[in-house]
């Protein structure tokens, strides 16, 4: 069942992210901050279906009373000052003993959302390397009918004790 998530939803939405998160990247880098995530989680939750800028679609899938999804979306101007809208999503993570068609009814969700409003012209999410293989995720948002935009780049900041930044 896809449903908007709730204040009683956050313990588990931490445990979700966590689960992530051990999966994914950044693994090696440590726990997640779990007051910060519950914090974030709070603020998306507390802007769910709201009709400004700062709302969100802010979306839990649940198996047999057990939270396996999240998709947090927002709505914004076309580059922060746009007449013209835009949807994107901030968090999109979906449990591995999820069903395989929790994924697709979290997106559908969103894109309903998106849809509603007179305002968006394009529906913008992200398919980053923060998760352990991006791509299943890049060929589902292809066979729903998006194409690719632009590429994200990244440099990495070395953090070791005494190590040299290059400028």
């Amino acid at each position: 069942m896809i449903r908007p998530a709730k204040f009683a939803d956050i313990v588990s939405l931490v445990g979700l992210l966590k689960e992530a998160h051990a999966r994914g990247r950044f693994a090696l880098t440590g726990q997640i901050d779990e007051r910060m995530a519950r914090a974030t989680l709070k603020h998306f939750i507390s802007r769910h279906g709201g009709k400004g800028e700062e709302s969100t679609h802010c979306m839990v899938a649940e198996t047999a009373g057990s939270i396996c999804g999240l998709h947090i979306g927002v709505k914004m101007p076309i580059a922060y000052v746009g007449v013209q809208w835009e949807a994107t999503d901030l968090m999109f993570v979906v449990s591995p003993r999820a069903s395989r068609f929790v994924a697709r009814a979290l997106l559908k969700s969103f894109f309903a959302w998106a849809e509603t409003d007179s305002r968006i012209v394009r529906i913008l999410p992200a398919v980053t390397d923060i998760v352990a293989d991006w791509r299943p995720l890049a060929s589902t948002y292809e066979k729903l009918g998006f194409r690719q935009t632009g590429v994200i780049v990244e440099r990495m900041i070395n953090r070791k004790k005494g190590a040299a930044v290059a400028a």
